[in-house]
This record gives C-alpha cells, structure tokens and sequence, in this order.
C-alpha cells in the first residue's frame, strides 16, 4: 500500500465495537517482528463497524494489531502490510 493510504476495519459483530486502537510493529526480512522495536500506534477514525487507520508508516512490511473492545471480551486482529 501507497504510505499516504488508509486502512478500512470493518468489524464483523453486530454491534459496534467498544473501543478500536491498532498498532504496527515493523517485520525484519524473515517477516518475523524485530526485537527491541516499539510498536507505531496508529490512530483507528470512524464510528459504527467500520474504522479508518492511516498508514502512516515508514516504507516497509509490518504486522499491524488492530484491538477491540466489545461487551463479551476483547479480541486481536492481526494483519500483515507492505508499506512501498
């Protein structure tokens, strides 16, 4: 993806989640996260089931974690990303 381009979340519950945050962690040539590297929090717009998350990242490839909060539990959706 384009580094300027956003990222659409749609979650697949019927109601809208609690709360959505995501971040990336960058990838090293294996695709495994480096180590001792911090997680880019990434800003998740939007309202309903729908979130927008910029790609606001350096070029390369990232694991992105997109948590959210519902009223049963939380849950981790995790995303692989090419940034170029």
């Amino acid at each position: 993806m384009p580094p300027d381009s956003e990222m659409v979340f749609r979650f697949g519950g019927q109601r809208s989640p609690d709360k959505v945050t995501a971040t990336a962690s960058p990838l090293n040539k294996k695709g495994q996260p480096r180590p001792l590297t911090s997680p880019h929090p990434l800003e998740a717009h939007g309202s309903g089931i729908e979130r927008a998350i910029p790609a606001e990242l350096p070029l390369g490839e990232y694991v992105v974690d997109v948590f959210v909060t519902v009223q049963q539990g939380d849950v981790d959706y995790f995303f692989r990303v090419m940034v170029k």
